[in-house]
């Protein structure tokens, strides 16, 4: 198996081709955000998240 991988790994890089992000952002953001505050929903978080404030703080500095 690792040496499947490996060989794998070996052609796709023969010819590599860059990574074209399809979602801004913000738009990665605004998801990353919903599922913080689901997770922190459904585990009872007792206090709130740093990652939700500091996903905050950069969306509201950001433009709509």
């Amino acid at each position: 198996m690792e040496q499947a991988i490996g060989e794998f790994l070996d052609q796709r890089n023969e010819n590599p081709k860059p990574l074209k992000w399809k979602a801004t952002a913000v738009e990665i953001l605004r998801k990353a955000k919903r599922a913080w505050a689901t997770l922190h929903d459904l585990y009872g978080a007792k206090k709130p998240s740093a990652a939700l404030a500091s996903i905050d703080r950069f969306l509201a500095a950001a433009p709509s």
